[in-house]
């Protein structure tokens, strides 16, 4: 039985440890060597922070449009002669930010000691000030810096290698402090050195060495005949492909529980060293079948969706899906009255742990075991929690077109689907809490809710980044209905692309995908949609392809029937020979949306074992009537910064102050 530790950011202080404000919920370290330690707390109107920095100089903090410099809206602060300072300044280009005319940065306390400086400052959150930047619910980008000289006449002085940019989520819902279960236990679903290399062993009967696949641990061949083996002096030290992307999954044991418990909490464990390589992991439950291949527990996996991983682990994709993080997730906790089922009727005492490795350098020797833990108790909670995906199909019919900068696609969950699992269950379901993911190319990623014509928006975030997948508990839990059609639209930005990037696996490749966190679990873990194959290859002239909705096949190996100087090619030949400007994308998006789509529901992989019921052709769900618009508190200020303001309200980043920064 463990106690359970809530997670702290903490940086060190004069000769002992400078904690966090412990008066402001919200903590972050924002540079690696935990020197920048940043705390908030925040209402309707305005945000008040506490930096804790690792200098007797300036600190510098910073909200950015995407990272750098120019359009950052900077505070910066020193203490001199136990004297604390502020000033509110704006940066235009790489150089030292002047002083803002309007100070809307206000000090509230601060102090030095031997090793740090401390300040405490608020700001509202839309000032209508044309050099300030709204802190919204977007994706913000942190600009850090300091120096360890106080400003002199002529300015703070350049920060040299003290800067960062990290990106933060600043107006999130803390439920931490809600109540703890007193009966705590937690296991760990992590790997085992991935890796894919062939190891050896010593066939003890046959005194001969045999090269075999991991997958063979315990068995060498020799002659078609299995020879049984103890794997003799074999190390299983092993490394993450060294190759862009790899998907590895192990079968992983769960604890033997008597009577259902309820995950209430899940953390991430990344090897340290590894953060920029594991870029989401997903664990699957796993039905019971007493005949599952398992693996001894020193096991580390197989690349997943190859013939060397057992075909029965693909079962595992059948179950309900037990936790998704992706990186800049952090740490997820349930409300109090839900909590994830294991141990009961429909757990087999086993997941299925899938990690997405990005290795853009193709390191080679890089042990791993990273994964997640999960906090668990007996104390059972009023609902079980579920976890649904909404998104686009993972394959070629997801196209991003070169050269576009706002390049918009979406995505639904048909009412009919989701409404006869939601009968199952025989009530609502209550979503409770969203995770945007999309890969390198997204900017905006907005999910919404249509019922009766009119379009509720659920969660957005406007300023969207890769490196922050960040999981957003909802200020409010949303009721779906039944009828109600759930939406994903993403935006990207391909401008500095020069051919199309599809729908894949790959960080290379693109998704659009809303996780929604909800109860009371429903047996379906995912539901996606994409244009009619025909619709897609109709922009380019296409006018009739060989292609069955009951028997899909790989969309990419279409083939064209009319006309008949396309009938040698197929629907890849088609899409690769488009031409694309920003304008013809643009139509293109308008042409997807405007034509038929083709929808489906259930499980991971069930279009390759026979096709589901509610798949469907269908139109892109449309409402008739739009939400209402927010009210614009800035149309009404007086002097020329109210009009700008309202012309610029639109995403906001935190952002690293850095002084002539080379960002």
């Amino acid at each position: 039985m463990i106690g359970l530790v809530v997670i702290v950011v903490t940086a060190l202080l004069y000769g002992g440890s400078a904690s966090a404000a412990s008066d402001l919920p919200h903590h972050e370290v924002l540079d690696e060597n935990g020197d920048f330690v940043l705390s908030w707390t925040f209402d309707d109107e305005q945000i008040e922070f506490e930096a804790r920095v690792k200098t007797r100089g300036w600190l510098g903090l910073g909200l950015s449009p995407n990272g750098g410099m120019p359009g950052s809206d900077i505070v910066i602060g020193w203490v001199k002669d136990g004297q604390a300072y502020l000033t509110d300044r704006y940066a235009e280009e790489k150089a030292l930010p002047p002083e803002d005319e309007s100070q809307d940065w206000e000090l509230l306390s601060g102090y030095e000691n031997d090793t740090h400086t401390v300040l405490r400052f608020k700001r509202k959150l839309q000032t209508c000030d044309v050099r300030d930047r709204v802190i919204n619910k977007d994706t913000l980008r942190v600009l850090w810096a300091w120096n360890d000289e106080d400003p002199d006449d002529a300015g703070p002085a350049y920060h040299r290698q003290n800067r960062g940019v990290r990106s933060s989520v600043f107006l999130r819902n803390n439920i931490e402090s809600e109540s703890v279960p007193r009966s705590v236990q937690s296991h760990d679903v992590t790997m085992t050195n991935v890796s894919k290399r062939s190891l050896h062993c010593v066939d003890r009967w046959m005194n001969q060495i045999c090269i075999f696949e991991i997958l063979k641990l315990r068995h060498c061949k020799k002659d078609n005949v299995h020879h049984h083996t103890q794997p003799s002096s074999v190390s299983l030290q092993a490394t993450i492909p060294p190759k862009r992307t790899a998907y590895w999954c192990r079968l992983v044991e769960m604890p033997k529980l008597q009577t259902k418990h309820h995950i209430f909490k899940v953390q991430s464990v990344i090897t340290p060293g590894n953060e920029g390589m594991v870029h989401h992991m997903i664990v699957y439950k796993c039905h019971p079948n007493p005949n599952r291949t398992v693996s001894p527990h020193e096991h580390p996996g197989h690349e997943c969706f190859t013939p060397n991983m057992p075909q029965d682990w693909m079962e595992c994709y059948k179950g309900s899906l037990i936790a998704a993080w992706a990186v800049g997730t952090g740490d997820v906790s349930f409300p109090s009255h839900v909590g994830y089922p294991i141990g009961d009727e429909n757990d087999g005492g086993q997941v299925l742990l899938e990690v997405h490795y990005d290795n853009p350098l193709q390191k080679e020797g890089t042990t791993d075991n990273s994964g997640l833990k999960f906090l668990y108790t007996p104390e059972l909670r009023q609902y079980d929690a579920g976890i649904l995906a909404v998104m686009s199909s993972v394959d070629y019919s997801h196209i991003v077109p070169p050269y576009a900068d706002d390049f918009r696609t979406e995505t639904f969950c048909n009412q009919e689907c989701l409404s006869a699992f939601m009968d199952e269950v025989g009530e609502p379901i209550r979503v409770f809490g969203n995770m945007p993911h999309a890969h390198l190319l997204a900017r905006k990623i907005r999910t919404s809710l249509i019922r009766n014509g009119v379009e509720t928006v659920l969660s957005q975030d406007d300023n969207f980044d890769f490196n922050l997948q960040y999981v957003r508990m909802l200020d409010e839990e949303f009721t779906i209905q039944r009828g109600d059609t759930i939406m994903t639209e993403c935006t990207y930005n391909s401008a500095h692309q020069n051919q199309s990037v599809y729908g894949g696996l790959g960080t290379e490749n693109e998704m659009c995908e809303s996780v929604l966190f909800y109860y009371p679990r429903i047996d379906m873990i995912l539901c996606e949609s994409s244009p009619h194959p025909l619709n897609i290859l109709s922009f380019a002239g296409v006018e009739e392809i060989n292609y069955s909705l009951e028997a899909p096949g790989w969309i990419n190996n279409i083939p064209i029937v009319k006309p008949a100087n396309m009938s040698d090619m197929t629907y890849e030949d088609v899409v690769e020979s488009m031409v694309w400007d920003q304008e013809k994308a643009q139509r293109f998006s308008r042409h997807l949306r405007e034509g038929p789509f083709i929808s489906d529901c259930g499980f991971r992989g069930q279009s390759f074992h026979g096709t589901s019921r509610f798949r469907k052709e269908s139109p892109l769900p449309k409402a008739s009537v739009p939400a209402a618009a927010p009210e614009d508190v800035c149309s009404s200020a007086s002097g020329p910064a109210g009009p700008e303001m309202a012309a610029m309200t639109g995403v906001l980043s935190l952002a690293i102050f850095s002084v002539l920064s080379t960002l």
